[in-house]
């Protein structure tokens, strides 16, 4: 199975040890696109915005943005706040202690890590009992959707994880149901993007999405409960697997990486990222290597 590649922009920001100039993610995202990727994938405003000024000159590509679910934590006693991937692991190592999965979950080298940070440990654990919906975040992703028209969007992430592994209600489940409903309405894919899903009940939402993007790597890390049981629940299901931490933070050589993917026999695309032209060539070489 060829895999597609598309660059992401998490090695652009500042909260992943870069901060770049739009001018030169513009300058990044174009030399990807002469190279022949696929797609470019963004996670914020900026990214989307300078990826669609890309794509005029470069019609072949397709791209994909990210969008995390919020909600609004209603602390009567702490008035209310929007939720974080912070409070969302929280919330979420609150449940996996209580459901006895610790033990392989937070050895995991890339879930675990942020389950257990220090930023985790500082703040209140998000409870689904404390949600409301947040129609205001709805509104402004629609509205970059809109403007931007990106070709697959992926939803999901820290908070929804959390709100789906200690359990939502119908009534919260419905409002989820009608933003996914919106998106797919203003793009022609809609992926959810999970860091649990071997291990949470997406039942209720699954059939809204075409795929999924997921953490896979030839280490195994970001895979839970644990990389085996993981991996035989990903070969398993009949809908297109997208991988993220492909790299597992630098510690696999994009040959090794896209060997194992193409071994696997499931994977069907991957967003990495990549901060230098550099790196980009390495990415791009062992990538039509193997998709040769």
């Amino acid at each position: 199975m060829k895999i597609e590649l598309f660059l992401g922009d998490r090695a652009f920001h500042s909260r992943y040890g870069k901060n770049l100039s739009a001018e030169r993610i513009g300058e990044l995202m174009r030399y990807a696109a002469d190279k022949g990727l696929v797609g470019l994938a963004a996670g914020e405003e900026r990214s989307l915005g300078l990826a669609a000024e890309v794509k005029k000159n470069h019609p072949h590509l397709k791209i994909m943005y990210h969008t995390d679910i919020a909600f609004v934590i209603a602390y009567t006693h702490r008035g209310r706040c929007i939720s974080s991937p912070d409070t969302a692991c929280a919330g979420l190592k609150k449940e996996i202690i209580r459901r006895g999965l610790h033990s392989d979950v937070f050895n995991d080298k890339i879930t675990g890590k942020f389950l257990d940070s220090e930023a985790c440990r500082k703040v209140m654990p998000l409870d689904i009992n404390s949600l409301e919906y947040y129609k205001e975040g709805e509104e402004n992703n629609l509205e970059l959707i809109q403007r931007f028209k990106p070709d697959c969007v992926s939803i999901g992430g820290d908070v929804l994880d959390c709100a789906v592994y200690q359990g939502m209600d119908e009534a919260l489940t419905k409002k989820v149901r009608g933003f996914i409903g919106a998106v797919r309405e203003r793009a022609a894919d809609c992926l959810l993007t999970s860091y649990i899903l071997p291990m949470a009940d997406y039942s209720a939402l699954d059939d809204l999405f075409n795929g999924y993007l997921v953490p896979y790597n030839a280490l195994g890390g970001g895979l839970l409960p644990n990389p085996s049981a993981a991996e035989e629940w990903l070969k398993k299901q009949n809908k297109p697997i997208f991988a993220m931490h492909m790299l597992h933070e630098g510690k696999i050589h994009p040959y090794t990486a896209f060997g194992d993917a193409h071994e696997a026999g499931f994977i069907r695309g991957a967003v990495i990222g990549a901060s230098s032209e550099k790196q980009i060539d390495s990415l791009v070489e062992a990538w039509k290597r193997w998709n040769s």
